[in-house]
């Protein structure tokens, strides 16, 4: 939801020792407490469940270059919180009590299986090949997307809640580090276990560091559940006979947002939030909390509790439209979104057998709930120049973008029945097309149709069972929902979305280009605006 050097389980009066990237709520100043986090506004926060407004931090990634003069904040980010546990061991398990909040590192105590870091490439047939590491690494190889995750202790004392103490010494991990191992002495309390998974998307390799400059990697969490849900879910979410854990030892995959059986939604918990919230902006996070720059950085990084510029007293009690200068998706303006750069997926899951907390976490696009509520976004491709040359000022925004024919167009294709393609505005909400929705890499109900264009592009039209006609924006955020994004006019032209679905051949359909791609023109790109031959974001003066 944001980048700040901000940390409200440490510090609540100043500047944090570093930059942290935060998930969730926009809620994520110093001076942010448990019940700002369960009053937050659902359109103000990633998390896609409205019941569960937790917030999670880690030390933000950069990129070193120059020589070690540039650092450029990694914002290309996508995360999942995976809660686990196992209702057949004692302590029994119960949920987090309101207030609590916890740090976990991979240097702790007992964590010595709790990290692991993958690098992922997809392969032909939809699934992964991976490289990974029981430790933080960079690699300098490519890939895919580098995966870093780090499983936190589950054994609580019982008494302090993480706001008075070190926020570590109150959890601990269990003696052989898996789910249902036996809590050490003087941690007579078994909470769930939340590994939190972070993706790098399209890893390029090279030279990173932690916004910490630390080799070991940690994790920050503040309940902001409501009070209830999650003890409800952890006693009455039944796992099916039919779901079993696999060879990996990870639980059975009982999904305990919606539960499908037969078409009909037989376990409901959570309610899905099914609009795309992007993070706050740079802009105002220097408005609203501390005005330095974290993006791209030279020299050295911010660093030092409580130094450098005075944190800003929080102007709000409750999170209103207003506070924001940019952020949101053009409605009926010209302002432009900027960089989506962090989603949040939380993954429900019960166990009735030992598990273990090493096993890689391949894709968050293959969870088992439901969606679009559980769609994890492919976040837009944050610019990452660190040369000195002078660019030329971005094109002037328009509010026009491509429809194309949805089954292609070409010398040897019959054209629909409005023509091979038009310029349509986006921002007139009386303008509706049909949506069709591309992704590199297969999944469920993707299929790979193009005729000459990159093989490993799949496609889809339905989404959670519907076929959509509907405008610019919301056709953008149903793709998100669906783990994909929108097609290309490149991509629709070569016949990559023919024949899936929907009747949709025959219809123009929206397409654009996401930010940082080439483009040829303003209307190819899904901000409205390109420049230097690449879809931009930043219209802010960044």
């Amino acid at each position: 939801s944001g980048h700040v050097r901000s940390d409200p389980i440490i510090n609540q009066a100043c500047a944090s020792g570093h930059v942290h990237t935060f998930y969730g709520p926009k809620n994520f100043h110093p001076d942010t407490t448990y019940e700002d986090l369960i009053n937050t506004p659902k359109e103000f926060s990633t998390s896609p469940f409205v019941e569960n407004q937790s917030l999670y931090w880690h030390p933000s990634f950069y990129e070193v270059t120059n020589n070690g003069a540039t650092f450029t904040r990694v914002s290309d980010l996508e995360s999942s919180p995976y809660y686990r546990w196992d209702k057949s061991v004692t302590p029994l398990v119960e949920a987090f009590p309101p207030g609590f909040r916890m740090i976990a590192a991979s240097s702790d105590a007992g964590a010595h299986n709790a990290m692991f870091t993958e690098c992922c490439n997809f392969s032909g047939n939809g699934g992964e090949s991976c490289q990974d590491w029981n430790f933080l690494n960079f690699p300098d190889t490519t890939c895919d997307f580098l995966g870093i995750a780090l499983a936190m202790p589950t054994c609580w004392d019982g008494r302090q809640l993480g706001d008075t103490n070190n926020h570590k010494n109150h959890m601990a991990y269990t003696t052989d580090g898996t789910v249902a191992g036996d809590c050490p002495g003087g941690f007579n309390h078994r909470l769930p276990e939340i590994q939190f998974f972070i993706r790098i998307n399209n890893y390029r390799g090279g030279t990173y560091q932690l916004s910490d400059a630390q080799t070991d990697f940690h994790v920050d969490f503040f309940n902001g559940w409501q009070d209830g849900v999650l003890q409800n879910i952890i006693d009455n979410c039944d796992f099916y006979p039919d779901q079993v854990a696999d060879e990996s030892g990870y639980n059975p995959p009982c999904d305990c947002t919606s539960v499908e059986v037969d078409e009909e939604i037989t376990q409901s918990f959570l309610t899905p939030y099914e609009t795309f919230v992007p993070p706050m902006c740079d802009v105002d996070v220097r408005r609203l909390i501390i005005d330095e720059p974290t993006d791209v950085v030279t020299g050295s990084l911010p660093t030092g509790t409580c130094q450098g510029p005075e944190l800003k007293t929080k102007s709000w009690d409750t999170l209103t439209a207003d506070l924001f200068a940019c952020g949101d998706p053009p409605a009926t303006t010209t302002t432009v979104t900027p960089p989506t750069t962090t989603t949040t997926t939380t993954t429900t899951t019960t166990a009735t057998t030992t598990t273990t907390t090493t096993t890689p976490v391949t894709t968050t696009t293959t969870t088992t709930t439901t969606p679009p509520a559980t769609t994890t976004t492919t976040p837009v491709t944050t610019t990452t120049t660190t040369t000195t040359t002078t660019t030329q000022e971005p094109n002037e925004y328009t509010d026009l973008r491509y429809v194309v024919c949805g089954r292609g167009y070409g010398d040897d294709i019959e054209p629909c029945p409005e023509g091979d393609f038009q310029l349509v505005n986006a921002e007139d909400e009386d303008v509706i097309h049909e949506v069709r929705c591309c992704r590199e890499g297969r999944d469920d109900g993707w299929r790979k149709k193009c005729r000459d264009h990159d093989n490993q592009l799949f496609a889809i039209t339905k989404v959670n069972d519907d076929c959509y006609e509907t405008t610019f924006w919301e056709a953008f955020d149903i793709c998100d929902w669906a783990g994909g994004r929108l097609c290309t006019k490149e991509e629709i032209m070569n016949s990559c979305t023919k024949g899936t679905g929907c009747g949709h051949d025959d219809d123009l359909v929206w397409t654009c280009t996401e930010e940082g791609a080439p483009c040829a023109e303003n209307a190819e790109c899904c901000t409205g605006i390109c420049t230097n031959g690449d879809c931009n974001y930043d219209i802010f003066g960044r």
